[in-house]
């Protein structure tokens, strides 16, 4: 297993993820795409790649001192291996300590809120309709 640094390369296989797991909430192509290649300091994208098959990534935006989830999966035949934990460790390895991360998740998706209380984020405020009315965010 290795996780590295996203570039262009990694742009279909992230997107079909992104499709398959979001569905109808998807980002759109040009928004993955320009995030992958944007190459900027206050932006990151990693991909986990297993065996020659991506299996996850996690994007995420910085600003002084606050770090910015953007969007974080595991593709769905890989779930419960610990890859999550495993990915998501290494980001917040990557990051200085005594910064705020901020990130958005629907109050229904209990697993990847365990999992964040797992690696010691908290849940600060809660978003009423942030997307919709059918889920509260967290």
């Amino acid at each position: 297993m290795n996780i590295l640094y996203a570039r262009s390369k990694d742009l279909y296989e992230t997107i079909e993820i992104e499709k398959r797991f979001f569905e109808d909430e998807s980002w759109i192509h040009d928004m993955v795409a320009d995030e992958l290649e944007l190459r900027r300091s206050d932006r990151s994208t990693w991909v986990l790649i297993n065996m020659g098959v991506t299996t996850g990534y996690v994007m995420s935006s910085y600003l002084d001192r606050e770090m910015q989830l953007l969007n974080f999966i595991i593709y769905i035949p890989f779930k419960k291996r610990g890859y999550d934990s495993t990915l998501l460790n290494y980001l917040l390895n990557q990051v200085q300590k005594k910064i705020s991360i901020i990130l958005v998740v629907k109050e229904v998706n209990l697993v990847t809120i365990n999992l964040y209380k797992k690696v010691g984020l908290k849940k600060i405020a809660i978003h009423a309709n942030y997307y919709d009315n059918r889920n509260k965010m967290l």
